[in-house]
């Protein structure tokens, strides 16, 4: 029984291609902790969902979290002509061009992130190169800056450094807020394939705490709908879909 519903989460939640799904199920609605259901998923599959972005994700849930504005920046380098940062909150496949301050005349970029830790690094005419000027970490053989950006609210990052650490468990209350929020997303799911239908009655209204949470969504995944792979109105679980949209924004990995 044990082995069969670890085996049916991961098919069910993530249709046989997003372990991470099944892994958040099991952590935000199944009450298992997180380590544990980390091993019981990958004891039955091979996969490797970043067992870190779904930390993140899980915090992103349960916290007012606002994106603010970050800039990263560097001081120019000698005769390059071009310089960018890729990583932050754009991926390794997208480079954005540093542009000059007049008045520090330090070359930056501005983002809106939301809490969080970022790596990134810069290209200075293709070549790839860390800036002492901020932390680095080591992801193999790369070194690579890392920015962590912290909430406003100090009751939100203490909530956040909770579940960020190695040992950070839900407590009831917040499995229950989860449950709640999943199942918001998910009507906001089902009225957006519904839309996609047929216009819907004009005393029809989607809740508006479920609007915000699906709007932080839309924010992370830009308004392309297929960035899941399919249409909202397609997947048979509109929590998956949900539980997907989080796990998608924190890029996590199958």
């Amino acid at each position: 029984v044990y082995f069969a519903f670890v085996q049916s989460a991961a098919l069910a939640a993530g249709m046989g291609r997003a372990p991470a799904t099944a892994l958040a199920y099991m952590f935000w609605l199944r009450g298992w902790q997180l380590p544990a259901a980390w091993e019981a998923l990958t004891s039955v599959r091979a996969c490797s969902p970043r067992i870190e972005a779904i930390r993140a994700a899980t915090a992103d849930l349960l916290t007012d979290s606002k994106a603010l504005d970050v800039t990263v920046s560097m001081r120019r380098r000698g005769t390059a002509s071009k310089v960018q940062v890729a990583g932050l909150d754009v991926g390794w496949h997208t480079l954005l061009d540093l542009q000059e301050n007049p008045v520090t005349h330090r070359l930056e970029v501005t983002r809106q992130l939301l809490p969080g830790s970022y790596p990134f690094k810069f290209i200075l005419d293709g070549t790839w190169c860390p800036n002492h000027d901020y932390p680095t970490y080591k992801d193999g053989d790369n070194t690579n800056n890392i920015i962590t950006v912290l909430p406003r609210d100090a009751t939100d990052n203490t909530i956040r450094e909770r579940l960020l650490s190695q040992t950070g468990d839900l407590l009831d209350a917040e499995r229950d807020t989860l449950a709640r929020t999943m199942a918001e997303l998910g009507e906001v799911s089902r009225a957006a394939a519904r839309a996609a239908r047929a216009p819907p009655p004009q005393h029809c209204r989607t809740p508006r705490r479920a609007e915000a949470q699906h709007a932080r969504v839309r924010c992370s995944l830009g308004d392309d709908s297929t960035a899941l792979g399919c249409s909202p109105g397609s997947m048979s679980s509109p929590m998956a879909v949900a539980v997907m949209s989080w796990l998608h924004s924190r890029a996590v990995t199958s």
